[in-house]
């Protein structure tokens, strides 16, 4: 088909386009792209060309980019926190700024829509190229987390975010969360905002309170079609497939590798009859300052949990049912070096082996706070 000059294509994904002559799509030049369903690329001819164009798509005139994207491109800053609410055009004003303000590098801290690395991580991620999606980029440094939401896992994701600020040479742009609202989320915000230290924060909508002394510029959102949950999740299951491709089921000795996020199995082996009072133990340990027990029908209710607490003297009981534990997932390292993400598949107690869908050339398993099930959907998990 034919395209008039000055014209902006809104493709929908699934769908993808080949032109003759170069598109701009959010900053970069391109004769060729692919959306996945769920999100829209802006694809804009300045030119009259000939396009062949499959999916869904809407012809409007004109750029669609916002002008206050066009202001802010013409700022030299060089570190930049995006902030704003979930779709709100973070993610794609982040692929803007890297086109069209040259920098190359991007953390993307979203532990849930995570594009850089996989949902329950932190990615960063180096510019070789134009890009029109911050999974173009080419991933320096992964941080597990193993939570999809830093709710309650506040202190864990911070400690991931620090860890990849640590890594950032140059100029670079951080993506963040869409949870702005409520004294946690102000809080978990401001932490990063002052261990990133940037030059501006990037707002998109009205700024809250919270963000007076800094420098903030008010953004116009480029969304087209918010994602309900169900496309959200749907999102995330094609990224954890991607991740968990090639990898092969291997059994590992706890003992010679290191855990981390959990005290499971770092515990002396307890066998005591008052504990088999309560159910089936399958197997108990007592550690500095825990006792785990795992039972699939642990019968014990909040004063029985108080009295073992005191009579093994520790500081936390904790009942885990075996079968909840099929599907972990796991965040698999070889040195400080991030490998790949992986999948508990069951805990031989008796050998203190593990058996995961993962790689052999690892020394390191970092515990998640969440299992996926067949059909790749996260289930919340207690892990002590």
């Amino acid at each position: 088909m034919r395209v008039e000059g000055n014209t902006t294509i809104l493709l929908f994904g699934p769908g993808e386009f080949r032109s003759t002559s170069s598109a701009s799509i959010f900053g970069g030049k391109f004769r060729e792209a692919r959306v996945e369903r769920g999100k829209v690329l802006p694809v804009y001819f300045p030119e009259d060309t000939e396009v062949k164009i499959t999916g869904d798509f809407v012809a409007v005139n004109g750029s669609t980019i916002p002008e206050s994207w066009k202001k802010f491109s013409d700022k030299d800053y060089g570190r930049i926190f995006l902030f704003g609410e979930s779709d709100s055009g973070k993610s794609s004003f982040a692929a803007y700024v890297m086109n069209t303000m040259g920098i190359e590098t991007a953390i993307d801290a979203d532990v849930g829509q995570n594009d850089i690395a996989h949902p329950g991580a932190m990615g960063m991620g180096v510019k070789k190229s134009d890009i029109y999606t911050l999974q173009h980029l080419e991933v320096s440094e992964v941080a597990f987390v193993g939570v999809i939401s830093p709710s309650g896992f506040e202190s864990r994701c911070l400690r991931a975010f620090t860890h990849l600020v640590k890594k950032v040479r140059g100029r670079a742009v951080v993506d963040t969360t869409g949870w702005v609202r409520g004294w946690r989320a102000r809080e978990y915000k401001l932490s990063k905002i002052e261990t990133f230290e940037p030059d501006v924060v990037a707002c998109f909508g009205e700024p809250p309170y919270y963000l007076d002394g800094y420098e903030v510029i008010t953004l116009e959102s480029f969304v087209v079609r918010k994602r309900d949950r169900d496309l959200r999740a749907s999102i995330r299951g094609r990224r954890y497939e991607h991740w968990l491709n090639d990898l092969e089921e291997v059994e590992v000795c706890v003992d010679d590798v290191m855990t981390r996020n959990t005290s499971m199995l770092q515990g002396c082996r307890l066998e005591d009859d008052l504990l088999s009072s309560f159910g089936d133990v399958v197997y108990a340990e007592k550690g500095f300052d825990f006792l785990n027990i795992y039972s699939e029908n642990f019968d014990a209710g909040r004063e029985a949990i108080s009295m073992l607490r005191e009579f093994y003297g520790v500081a936390e009981v904790n009942i885990i049912k075996p079968s909840d534990l099929s599907g972990l997932f796991l965040g698999l390292f070889r040195g400080n070096r991030y490998l790949s993400p992986g999948i508990l598949k069951g805990i031989d107690f008796e050998e203190r082996k593990i058996k995961i869908l993962g790689r052999k050339d690892i020394d390191t398993v970092e515990f998640g706070s969440f299992r996926l099930d067949e059909d790749l959907k996260e289930i919340l998990v207690r892990v002590p």
